[in-house]
């Protein structure tokens, strides 16, 4: 029998750092931001990346284990968002 268990959902605080990242992105007009940390020897311990959404009501947001996230613009809960391969695609589309 296959076990469910909560899903990891980003905190409060961590939802106001994407918020800023995503907020930033809107402000200069990228269609993509991602922020990498690494310790000392530059291997990459966590990541976020934010793309601008295309409904321009919210932002689709990487989380750093690969699970993604709809963030609405004046909403403090980040929604789960199923990434099919059809929109990843026109997603990286949009972007290039």
């Amino acid at each position: 029998m296959k076990r469910k268990g909560k899903k990891p959902f980003p905190s409060r605080n961590q939802i106001d750092a994407c918020r800023l990242l995503a907020k930033w992105c809107k402000h200069t007009n990228a269609a993509e931001a991602e922020v990498k940390f690494s310790d000392n020897s530059d291997r990459v311990i966590f990541s976020v990346v934010a793309w601008k959404s295309v409904d321009k009501h919210g932002n689709i947001i990487r989380w750093h284990n690969n699970r993604f996230f709809y963030l609405p613009y004046k909403s403090f809960k980040a929604m789960p968002y199923k990434m099919t391969l059809a929109k990843y695609k026109s997603h990286k589309q949009n972007i290039a």
